[in-house]
């Protein structure tokens, strides 16, 4: 089978992976894009990738069909382009993770978006809402839910309706995100919904702050440099497994 390396145009480019069109775009057009979503009525909804998301996927066509209405599904993390030269499309500016998305998001924070957090349990709730607006202040807050045994989908579609904030956040367990949005797209009032998935648990890994002993003895730098080495060490290696799975994917299929 061939598996030559897709050419990915500066602007509006597309590399197919699994069976998936994951958008790969220059910043400049991710940030027109984004512009043009929030101008628009109607909720658009961009949607990240991850490696561990195409391992749930592989054998469930169902569920890549899902996918297709979304606006942009974007890469998450780099290891999800590992067949197609993830680092020299970094190096060529263009868009290839969850990191590079927010650094284009923080260059317009200027406008003051307004972002609606709807979680899966508390905990991811609370860590969203101190990712928007302390550690990646891309926007304010305001209104967060969770799901919990009290949920009840027609209130919190009430709820963010009543703060129409211009962003909904929204990282859901698995398949219940796919669902939420395909019952409830057209009754909400926002402008674009970032389905997060599972890149918030990396971010999670990636932005938890120093444990309070690091803190008292003033070592919070070597610790964060400790953890940019492990983090670089994983993703190497997830990089190599994410190739692997692909490789094996694209093999059975031509079987």
């Amino acid at each position: 089978m061939d598996q030559r390396e897709p050419e990915v145009s500066n602007t509006d480019g597309k590399v197919r992976i699994m069976d998936l069109e994951i958008d790969v775009l220059d910043k400049e057009a991710l940030r027109g894009k984004i512009k043009k979503y929030l101008s628009e009525d109607g909720l658009n909804v961009i949607h990240f990738v991850s490696s561990q998301m195409l391992e749930k996927y592989a054998n469930r066509p169902e569920r890549k069909e899902g996918l297709e209405w979304e606006d942009l599904l974007l890469p998450g993390e780099k290891a999800v382009l590992s067949q197609h030269h993830g680092d020299l499309l970094e190096t060529a500016g263009m868009n290839v993770d969850y990191r590079s998305f927010i650094s284009v998001m923080l260059e317009s924070r200027k406008d003051a978006k307004s972002i609606f957090v709807l979680a899966k349990d508390e905990k991811e709730m609370l860590f969203l809402n101190d990712l928007y607006t302390r550690i990646t202040p891309i926007g304010r807050v305001v209104g967060q839910e969770y799901v919990d045994g009290d949920f009840m989908p027609e209130a919190v579609v009430n709820e963010i309706n009543t703060q129409t904030p211009d962003i909904l956040a929204l990282s859901l367990a698995d398949e219940s995100q796919e669902q939420w949005l395909s019952e409830n797209k057209s009754k909400v009032n926002a402008k674009l919904c970032i389905v997060l998935g599972d890149v918030a648990d990396q971010l999670k890994r990636e932005y938890r702050g120093a444990p309070a002993f690091v803190r008292r003895m003033g070592m919070e730098a070597f610790y964060y440099a400790f953890r940019g080495g492990l983090t670089g060490i994983n993703a190497r290696k997830k990089r190599i497994f994410h190739k692997k799975m692909v490789n094996d994917y694209n093999n059975a299929k031509a079987k």
